[in-house]
């Protein structure tokens, strides 16, 4: 169950690469949501303060999205006990492919304890338990009664949730929590989801919560809904059909939507500001209509592409696949790719260009063909009409691909050349190894950075920045992208002014460009600001307190495109910074910003070594992607070599262990899932081996093992063995809760191993040296271990 410490050891990357394992592949592609509902529930101290329209809420959701092409599967009232709730979740790995959508709706109580950081979802079936303090001393109302609160055992998780988003095959994931923000029957409750946030989401996914930590979520008779559910039926219909139906639209909206909904039947006295956390753009993807059909020229290609494919263009960036015959094999990976080449084409200097070692004639069949080999999917869209723009050739002599490559062999296999301005050949190699966002990122550091596009400046430092969109030789400039509506970004905001005020005579203007329209950032800006950063004595705006830098608006979006979707990102505030030799020296978070500007205005900065470091970052994410793709195809021999491609670009050296921790536990259950026993076993007895001496990896290592073998993914005495003998030796040169911690991964190994004497002193001995947190977890452990004595 999540939320124990010690259950925190074994990595979400397992739990997301293995969960479908033994699932039958299912390759539908339509949309699925996911949608759960509780209004009254089995405890009674569970129905205070009492709901109405959380089951109906979901019912009127589910009526709307299998109107518009979705499969919805409803949990309702006794339905949706916890069991069934996690049940489903996992078999969500089996759902979604690229181009589809997996949505979950929560209605009903949520709630986040003052003594976890892990936020809750009340299932029908949820149990109580009276409340405690810190001390462990109960808690009484201002009646003299004890106060009541759910118990977190019953109750389903956020991190559940999410691994349940996280394992799905869908290319765009949705979460709707329609919830109470509070515990039921205690005040002291904190708020429902306070602490999810960007970095906790799935790539891809938006998670729409109800209101803000502390804020009650309203429903109420006139709509016959929660205020967040109305919303969202009067907003969804507009998406429905439209080919550019991104879930972020949603936001602005609804944010007012409710706003004005719950002021109206408050008489303005109380408010409910929706809480959205986005990683990425996902798409709802609503009875989305055919993309207008285009003839083909004797380049066999969808349209003029934006940029000449004989010569290359100096100001655009190519993407250029060469592909072999048309074969069965070939198509099937050829579809495959089909959303990234439309991805990579969308983005404003990148032309894509496919050429074929096939005739023209076979080419243009497989271009009529339909875009989604998927079985269920009843859309007419062509591969042609998907690749709208994408320059395709045929070369049955195989000319160009022979100029390109040094050996026949290579053109028997799907290669890409990427090509960064100027025509600089930055990457080459097979397909399956491309990452789209590394190569984009990569490029460009070090690349002259392209002009902002604003039509509206809100502040310029009282007058001492001009209202340029070029940039000036010497000068250094920070191009931060934000919105009013992300916390993180309005957080980020203040740090810009503080760096603003910071180097203010280090010829360093900082920008930040949104791409909302004029009114909707005036509205913001006049706002009285909540900032460490304004005047104690007196209530100053946002507008004030920004005033020293630069904030501006680009609602054709061209500046997102260049300097968002251009630099390969999914997630913001992203903040470009550009040097005095106009090239772009950095990118990254706006919080991470302080040092790097700090070394470019020393001189002090190294672009290529960041260069080198934002690469690596990158092909480690990317791979991990590929190890996921490849384990639950079951390709086994795929899935090994890119775990150990990512094991030789990882340093050892560094002072976060996780991804080596990872990737060596990524490796033993491929060997263990794919190979023989032996090599398992082997590579086992390597990982703990005497070089394996830092107490926290011996542990996590240990646990992750003991979790396996638990959960029946594998039968290995030899491989338990070995983690129990490393771990016994680290807790004996380990003190404190280290050791505690050791001990106890022993004691659970020993457990497995029948062995309930030694278990019940190793956790005696760990029980005696735990943190707190960790006392009631060994404690029911020992108390379970005494029981089987």
């Amino acid at each position: 169950m999540i939320g124990t410490s010690k259950t925190t050891k074994l990595l979400s990357i397992l739990t997301f690469l293995f969960a479908t394992q033994d699932l039958q592949s299912q390759q539908k592609s339509m949309n699925y949501a996911l949608l759960v509902g509780v209004t009254s529930y089995q405890h009674a101290e569970m129905n205070r303060p009492e709901l109405k329209f959380p089951e109906a809420d979901a019912k009127s959701v589910a009526d709307f999205l299998a109107k518009n092409g979705y499969e919805v599967e409803l949990l309702l009232g006794p339905q949706a006990t916890s069991k069934r709730i996690e049940e489903k979740l996992e078999a969500l790995g089996s759902r979604g492919n690229s181009r589809s959508v997996v949505l979950i709706g929560l209605w009903g109580h949520g709630v986040e304890f003052e003594d976890t950081k892990e936020t809750m979802f009340c299932p029908f079936d949820t149990t109580v338990r009276f409340a405690k303090d810190s001390d462990g001393k109960t808690l009484y109302g201002s009646d003299g009664k004890p106060l009541i609160e759910p118990d977190p055992k019953s109750l389903v998780g956020m991190g559940t949730v999410l691994t349940g988003l996280r394992i799905s095959g869908a290319g765009n994931r949705i979460l709707f929590a329609d919830c109470c923000r509070t515990s039921p029957n205690r005040a002291r409750g904190r708020a429902f989801g306070a602490n999810v946030r960007q970095a906790d989401i799935p790539e891809n996914t938006l998670a729409i919560l109800a209101c803000k930590p502390n804020e009650q979520a309203f429903e109420h008779d006139d709509w016959g809904h929660g205020a967040m559910t109305k919303g969202l039926l009067d907003i969804l219909p507009s998406l429905a059909g439209r080919k550019d139906d991104y879930a972020i639209s949603i936001i602005g909206p609804l944010t007012s939507s409710v706003r004005d909904m719950v002021r109206s039947v408050s008489n303005g006295k109380s408010s409910q500001t929706i809480h959205p956390i986005l990683n990425g753009n996902p798409v709802l993807r609503m009875n989305e209509p055919a993309i207008e059909h285009l003839g083909y020229t004797n380049w066999v290609q969808a349209s003029a592409p934006k940029y000449s494919v004989g010569q290359f263009d100096p100001r655009a960036r190519y993407v250029i696949e060469f592909w072999p015959r048309i074969s069965e094999n070939s198509t099937t990976s050829f579809r495959s790719h089909l959303d990234e080449l439309a991805r990579a084409q969308a983005i404003e200097d990148v032309q894509v260009a496919i050429v074929f070692s096939d005739s023209e004639n076979r080419v243009k069949s497989l271009l009529e063909q339909q875009a989604s080999s998927s079985e269920g999917d009843d859309k007419t869209e062509s591969i042609a009409e998907r690749l709208k723009g994408v320059a395709v050739s045929s070369d049955p002599t195989r000319s160009l691909a022979i100029r390109y490559f040094k050996n026949e062999s290579e053109v028997n296999e799907a290669y890409v050349y990427f090509l960064g301005q100027g025509g600089r050949r930055n990457w080459n190699g097979k397909i399956d190894e491309f990452d789209l966002s590394t190569q984009l990122a990569c490029d460009a550091i070090g690349s002259l950075a392209p002009e902002l596009a604003i039509d509206t400046w809100f502040t310029d430092g009282n007058g001492r920045f001009k209202h340029e969109t070029s940039f000036q030789p010497g000068n250094i400039y920070v191009v931060e992208l934000w919105t009013t509506w992300c916390g993180p970004c309005i957080e980020a905001m203040q740090k810009m002014a503080e760096l603003q005020r910071r180097h203010v005579n280090d010829r360093v203007q900082l920008v930040s460009v949104s791409n909302e329209e004029k009114g909707v950032i005036d509205r913001f800006l006049d706002k009285e600001s909540h900032s460490e950063n304004s005047d104690e004595r007196a209530v100053m705006t946002n507008r004030e307190v920004y005033q020293d830098f630069t904030v501006a608006a680009d609602s054709s979006g061209k500046t997102w495109n260049r300097y968002f979707k251009g630099t390969g990102q999914n997630s913001f505030p992203h903040c470009v910074v550009i040097g005095p030799s106009g090239l772009i020296e950095w990118m990254g978070h706006t919080l991470e910003l302080e040092e790097p500007l700090q070394q470019i205005v020393d001189g002090n900065w190294d672009r290529e070594k960041f260069r080198k470091k934002l690469e690596t970052s990158s092909t480690r994410r990317t791979l991990i992607e590929k190890v996921s793709r490849h384990a639950q195809a079951k390709e086994w021999a795929a899935a090994l070599s890119a775990v150990e491609r990512r094991l030789e670009i990882i340093d050892e050296s560094d002072s976060d262990v996780q991804p080596l921790i990872e990737s060596q536990l990524l490796k033993l259950q491929i060997l263990i899932a794919g190979f023989s026993r032996q090599e398992a076993e082997t590579y086992a007895s390597q990982l703990f081996s005497d070089e394996l001496t830092e107490p926290t990896m011996v542990d996590k290592l240990a646990w992750s093992v003991y979790e396996m073998l638990k959960n029946n993914q594998f039968e290995s005495r030899s491989i338990s063995e070995a983690a129990l003998k490393r771990s016994a030796k680290a807790a004996g040169m380990s003190a404190g809760s280290v050791r505690a911690s050791l001990l106890d991964t022993a004691a659970h190994l020993e457990y497995l191993h029948g062995e309930v004497g030694a278990a019940i002193r190793l956790e005696t001995q760990a029980l005696e040296l735990a943190a707190d947190s960790d006392k009631e977890f060994m404690r029911n452990f020992l108390d379970e271990l005494k029981q089987k004595q």
